[in-house]
């Protein structure tokens, strides 16, 4: 569109891209922990223990470990509509979403910077929205 990007644009565009990335490495490690175990890891850190990653990725919002729960049945809220600078919202009609037991989730601060528990409706590894936090749900191997 020919627009200038200031040096604070180009920062969060690079911070978007890092949780793009990492997020999805993130997703990959639990979703092949969860097909080889058949279960969820209890922490990041058991991805690390017993090989599936190097470390536990750094939220490139926070520079602090992404955040983890495996949920005991939960329902997740849309977060407040938002128009970012690029005219982007909360989709109209979004709605709540069920999260069953033992779910695992995960999530990023997000762009402005507050751990507000990760109890906004998912997102999908690759997207990002402003506001609160940015959570990612794995998705569970099928069953027979």
């Amino acid at each position: 569109n020919g627009r200038k990007l200031s040096p604070r644009d180009m920062i969060d565009q690079d911070r978007v891209l890092q949780l793009h990335r990492r997020s999805l490495m993130l997703m990959a490690a639990l979703r092949l922990h969860a097909i080889e175990r058949g279960t969820v890891p209890r922490s990041l850190n058991e991805l690390v223990v017993l090989g599936y990653l190097e470390s536990v990725p750094m939220d490139p919002f926070s520079e602090e470990p992404f955040r983890y729960r495996i949920s005991d049945g939960e329902l997740l809220v849309p977060p407040p509509s938002m128009i970012s600078s690029t005219g982007s919202a909360t989709p109209p009609g979004a709605r709540p979403r069920e999260i069953k037991p033992g779910q695992a989730l995960f999530w990023s601060v997000g762009p402005d910077g507050v751990d507000d528990g990760g109890r906004t409706t998912p997102v999908r590894p690759g997207a990002a929205r402003p506001g609160p936090d940015l959570v990612y749900e794995v998705p569970l191997p099928s069953r027979p």
